[in-house]
């Protein structure tokens, strides 16, 4: 009896190595055809490699990117629900998506994905505003910027961050009066913003045509300078005082 349980174990054991193993070569074969752009092969792969690793979020990226490149939304969406079934978290896949569709130069892939995630998943409108937000600013995109960062202060109206990013934008997008409002209003919430400060300072010193512009300039590079002296914030004023 005890000889029979010890070759039952043995073959558990064994049947468990090749199990890894298999799992572990639908994985690679998968990421090998996606490397080779064979996208159809690959994702086909990826749905055999997430049946036997339901909780590793990189693979739904892959998977997401795959049926994306050869414009199929069904699957992506399919993935999507099955990684949320699976629990993986949210977060991670979308991080997944991201650095996959950064890899291979189709970044515009992550913004596609997560409006298609937003318009099926009304659950997730506020996460994925906030994630299409920071790929905005890491695009430049000006105008989504805005309005995105006013999508997320409509909920947050005195966050400081969104405000900073939203007054940015409108100065990238020259609607210079309502970014000084806006730099303004974030000096009344956190009078000792450093980064504000030396903005505004800057943006006077070089608007510095009249004595009401120098003013404003010399008194924001001073609290800038008294938040965190630096030579440069210091030659700009000694050089306007000196106007």
């Amino acid at each position: 009896m005890k000889r029979i349980c010890i070759i039952i174990a043995a073959l558990m054991c064994a049947a468990s190595l090749i199990y890894a193993k298999s799992g572990a070569s639908y994985a690679d074969k998968a990421r090998r055809a996606f490397d080779q752009q064979e996208w159809a092969t690959a994702s086909a792969l990826y749905t055999l490699a997430i049946d036997q690793d339901p909780g590793c979020g990189d693979l739904y990226g892959y998977a997401i990117a795959a049926a994306a490149m050869k414009q199929d939304t069904i699957s992506q969406l399919q993935f999507f629900d099955q990684s949320i079934n699976n629990h993986v978290p949210f977060d991670s896949t979308f991080a997944a998506v991201k650095r996959v569709s950064f890899s291979v130069a189709h970044d515009s892939m992550y913004e596609q994905f997560m409006l298609m995630v937003q318009r099926n998943y009304s659950w997730l409108g506020r996460a994925i505003d906030s994630y299409l937000l920071n790929y905005y600013v890491y695009r430049h995109n000006a105008p989504a910027i805005i309005t995105y960062s006013r999508k997320m202060l409509a909920g947050l109206p005195d966050d400081v961050r969104y405000l900073t990013i939203l007054a940015d934008a409108l100065m990238q997008d020259s609607q210079t009066a309502d970014a000084l409002a806006t730099y303004n209003h974030i000096i009344d919430l956190d009078p000792d913003n450093y980064n504000v400060h030396l903005t505004l300072g800057n943006y006077y010193a070089l608007a510095a045509d009249d004595d009401d512009s120098r003013s404003r300039a010399v008194a924001h590079l001073k609290k800038a300078n008294a938040l965190r002296p630096t030579p440069h914030a210091t030659a700009l004023i000694n050089a306007l005082e000196c106007k």
